[in-house]
């Protein structure tokens, strides 16, 4: 009889269990058929070989706020429901609705697992820091770090480099795919007459028009211009060129690429300002930048000349245009700061990510996340009952390229259910910028008696 009781008992046991699941596949379908009807209100993007398409930047503009409140209602309908209910548990399934597209996020949660393998407290401050791709946006690129617009197709090669390649020439971004990413050093390879269709994309300096130079079957030549801008000055601007040497291996028929190590013959800068010339002979190495001061603000566009000799020893010249914008030194520039705060039991991890809006809004985003002791490291709380009160606040002054402030936007996120919250309460339509010091977070953690506060300032210069 007893024996009986037990087998009962089991057989109870594996019936409610199977209950159970076949309940968990039903809500899960159920809320992706609710996210799916949701988005038929909204513009969604398209998919052509895993990367999700837009129109154009507003089109992401659109999407963004589509997700940002998305998001923000299924948190809600969480709590009141008292469901243990993730961003990224809500994104996946949204994402479940663009077959063959992967995104960047859940690439990225599925490489470290944040949920069950555990990290050391400086292990997790340097992947925050080394990821390339950031907050929202995470959830519109692709795992290769693309992302398409219009015809176009843009990839993001490291933090302040973007490579814009033609939506038809899928030979170079399968290319591109195999290039090891992550470093601010553009690769040679990118720079050869080969890949003359692509645009290289910098926060920190442009690439301009590349020139090409066939000096015979066997060796070619590419240049291309470099801006830099002096940080914390509006005014004081470097300019440069970067060349290239191609040489054709006819025995098995491969190219080598190297930068051009030797000194230009000349160099000659015409800012477009209507100031003189800058002339420089012997004495300038290909990568090397010469300094002007502009006397005003604007638009210029400033030429490139070079005189040099090639491998065969024959004088060559190659010129390059490029633009040159004159404006708040400070107000462009993208970045995120990610600190900590913790005791025995709780580690708090901020970010405070701040963009100029290249695929989007200009925006601040302010992001927490939680992680409880586990051993010798720490584990992202993801059980509701594990979770504590996040509170997130974010600030910031927005102004325009002559550093006028146009507004002042601020917000809080709170949970006592989602782990991490993340707010924008920055989105402006128009072409307004953040600038020096105007921007900042707060980021507490509270759970029962422990209290954990960290303050977060972005500074660009």
């Amino acid at each position: 009889m007893k024996n009986l009781k037990v087998n009962l008992v089991a057989i109870m046991l594996v019936l409610f269990a199977s209950c159970t699941h076949d309940d968990e596949v039903q809500r899960e379908d159920n809320a992706a058929v609710a996210l799916k009807n949701q988005s038929a209100n909204a513009q969604m993007p398209s998919v052509e070989n895993g990367i999700l398409f837009f129109n154009d930047r507003s089109h992401i503009d659109q999407y963004y706020e589509f997700l940002n409140e998305m998001i923000h209602s299924k948190q809600e309908e969480a709590i009141n429901s008292q469901a243990n209910t993730t961003v990224d548990a809500i994104l996946d399934q949204f994402e479940a609705q663009f077959g063959g597209f992967t995104s960047f996020r859940k690439r990225y949660n599925q490489q470290y697992d944040w949920d069950r393998r555990g990290y050391s407290k400086q292990e997790i401050l340097n992947i925050l820091e080394s990821t390339v791709i950031r907050g929202m946006e995470q959830s519109y690129f692709n795992s290769d770090h693309e992302l398409g617009i219009g015809n176009k197709v843009y990839i993001y090669h490291s933090k302040d480099i973007v490579i814009e390649v033609p939506k038809n020439r899928q030979d170079i971004i399968d290319d591109i795919k195999n290039l090891p990413k992550g470093t601010n050093t553009i690769p040679a390879v990118l720079l050869t007459g080969e890949y003359q269709e692509i645009r290289i994309i910098s926060d920190t300096m442009e690439m301009g028009t590349k020139m090409h130079l066939q000096v015979d079957m066997n060796l070619s030549y590419d240049s291309t211009p470099i801006l830099e801008n002096k940080n914390c000055d509006v005014y004081e601007k470097a300019l440069g060129m970067t060349l290239i040497e191609n040489i054709l291996d006819e025995e098995d028929n491969t190219t080598s690429s190297l930068e051009y190590t030797y000194e230009f013959a000349n160099i000659t800068i015409d800012w477009g300002d209507g100031s003189t010339p800058t002339v420089s002979n012997y004495s300038t190495y290909s990568g090397q930048l010469i300094w002007h001061t502009y006397t005003s603000m604007g638009t210029y566009t400033a030429t490139v000349t070079i005189g040099f000799y090639d491998l065969n020893g024959d004088y060559q010249v190659m010129s390059d245009p490029i633009t040159v914008i004159v404006a708040d030194a400070c107000s462009d520039a993208n970045g995120t700061v990610t600190d900590s705060a913790s005791n025995s039991e709780w580690l708090l991890v901020g970010q405070l990510t701040v963009s100029n809006g290249f695929f989007g809004a200009n925006r601040i985003e302010g992001r927490s996340d939680a992680y409880k002791k586990d051993g010798s490291s720490w584990v992202r709380a993801n059980r509701r009952s594990h979770k504590p009160y996040l509170k997130v606040y974010v600030s910031g002054k927005f102004r325009d390229n002559n550093c006028v402030q146009k507004t002042h936007k601020e917000g809080t996120a709170q949970s006592t259910h989602a782990n991490t919250k993340i707010k924008i309460k920055t989105k402006i339509w128009g072409r307004y910028d953040h600038s020096n010091g105007d921007v900042y977070s707060e980021h507490r953690l509270q759970k029962s008696s422990t209290y954990l506060s960290l303050d977060l300032v972005y500074n660009p210069c």
